[in-house]
């Protein structure tokens, strides 16, 4: 048997990762645990936690996931402190708990253990109400990704929130464009084009820069 992280350090977790962003993850995910069938036992177990916390922690709505995530409890916790802090902060996220999970991704921030995508604890410290906070570790982000979608989308919730509609409809079009050969079934995608409707934004097709 390989070793546990090992198995977990391999592009499983990126594949379920995009698995995530769909309107619909279940079949591609598990498409992907049967691809770790080999393995068997402890470790696809361990996998399958993995994989379906990660999916509750993009903002999934999944029947039955507060039993699952109680399911894992004991899995998780033979990986160490990290994964079950990732598991407790999937379970705020479930039960909007996030002013908790704010500050369990914070604790984590400065320590140096935080391995959340970014723009889903930036997504985590907006919905708490935390605006500034947020904004922060955002640019943060931005220095270092100053094109990645996912950190855009967060970018223009927050100039939403801040009223500032015209950068943010800017900020909206460069997304659009840089997600129009996306998955149809692309969950931030659906996002991003029903926020351009509701501020007069062109569609897809039309959407120029």
């Amino acid at each position: 048997d390989a070793p546990v992280n090992v198995i977990l350090g391999r592009d499983f977790m990126t594949k379920v990762d995009y698995a995530s962003r769909l309107e619909n993850p279940l079949p591609m995910g598990d498409a992907y645990i049967e691809e770790l069938s080999e393995y068997g036992g402890t470790y696809l177990e361990i996998y399958k936690c993995y994989a379906f916390i990660n999916l509750v922690l993009a903002g999934q709505k999944i029947p039955g996931a507060a039993t699952r995530l109680t399911d894992c409890i004991d899995l998780i916790a033979t990986t160490g402190e990290a994964g079950q802090q990732y598991l407790v902060i999937a379970t705020m996220r479930l039960q909007g708990r996030y002013e908790e999970a704010a500050d369990l991704i914070d604790q984590r921030l400065a320590n140096g253990t935080e391995v959340l995508e970014a723009a889903t604890y930036v997504e985590i410290q907006r919905i708490a109400g935390r605006l500034d906070r947020a904004a922060e570790l955002l640019n943060e982000q931005l220095k270092k990704q100053p094109k990645n979608p996912n950190l855009l989308l967060e970018k223009t919730h927050l100039l939403l929130a801040t009223q500032d509609i015209d950068q943010a409809k800017e900020v909206l079009m460069t997304i659009i464009k840089t997600w129009q050969a996306a998955d149809p079934d692309h969950r931030k995608y659906g996002e991003a084009l029903k926020l351009a409707e509701l501020m007069g934004l062109p569609n897809q097709d039309q959407a120029t820069i």
